[in-house]
């Protein structure tokens, strides 16, 4: 047998076979699964996660107030079922009349959410339960119901404006507390960013104008795993004597993805 011939042979066979092998992913193709893995965990898995928000509101008209909160609290969500429990424990607010005195309020709200129920739990308003039936929205005798906080910061509609405006994402490098991160930047009005999500649109048009300009960073570890969400929007409300120019921001910090959360629906 021709040895020499032979290993001729096997060699071409080695180059032909190698170059039939799975082309490397480029950089954007990594980044797009990158990111589609830490949407599927944040908008389908259960998670905790802390939560920052603060709210600013001014009324332009005669006599006018400007309306400040801030909240601290925990959000847990069961995607799944869906149920989601938003428990902020510590609420400021702050109402200023003009002309008039300044007034300062101190409370809790806890939302619950379990299919298409929302109990809510305002202490700044009343310390009763009551059931929203068709979803929070702007209202109150002072003008913004922070009950439609829970919406706002609802991980599964936040998941579809990112799918909805996800294209070739490009994500900026950051360091975490000495974790290596990348962060996914999103920017759109609310009804372009869900443009091909009717379910999601209409959770987000319950508290966000159509024309509102959203806008967020998710920071992504190196698993693949959603660690940080910010959110921020700026938007006019037109209510006739309470329209007001409304300014919303965000933070949730995720823990515990994929274990169980319990939620219920409150009694009493």
């Amino acid at each position: 047998m021709n040895w020499r011939g032979a290993g001729a042979g096997l060699g071409v066979l080695v180059l032909v076979l190698t170059g039939c092998g799975p082309e490397e992913e480029s950089p954007e193709e990594r980044a797009a699964g990158s990111l589609e893995k830490a949407l599927t965990t944040l908008g389908g898995e259960p998670h905790r996660a802390d939560v920052e928000v603060d709210v600013y509101a001014i009324n332009g008209a005669i006599p006018g107030f400007k309306l400040t909160a801030r909240m601290r609290g925990t959000h847990r969500s069961m995607p799944g079922n869906p149920a989601s429990d938003l428990d902020l424990s510590s609420v400021a607010t702050e109402l200023e009349l003009r002309p008039g005195p300044t007034r300062n309020d101190s409370g809790a709200v806890r939302v619950i959410t379990i299919g298409d129920r929302t109990y809510v739990r305002n202490t700044l308003q009343s310390g009763r339960w009551r059931t929203l039936p068709a979803g929070p929205r702007l209202t109150g005798k002072d003008g913004y119901d922070p009950a439609s906080t829970a919406n706002m910061v609802d991980t599964t509609v936040i998941t579809e404006m990112y799918r909805g405006q996800a294209g070739t994402p490009r994500p900026s490098p950051a360091t975490e507390a000495g974790e290596e991160m990348s962060v996914f930047s999103l920017s759109c009005t609310v009804a372009q960013c869900l443009d091909d999500s009717p379910e999601a649109r209409k959770a987000a048009l319950s508290v966000y104008p159509g024309d509102a300009i959203f806008n967020a960073k998710l920071w992504v570890d190196g698993r693949d795993r959603p660690r940080r969400l910010t959110m921020t929007s700026e938007f006019f409300v037109n209510a006739g004597m309470r329209s007001m120019d409304v300014k919303f921001k965000a933070t949730l910090t995720l823990h515990d993805l994929g274990r169980p959360q319990s939620i219920t629906a409150p009694s009493g």
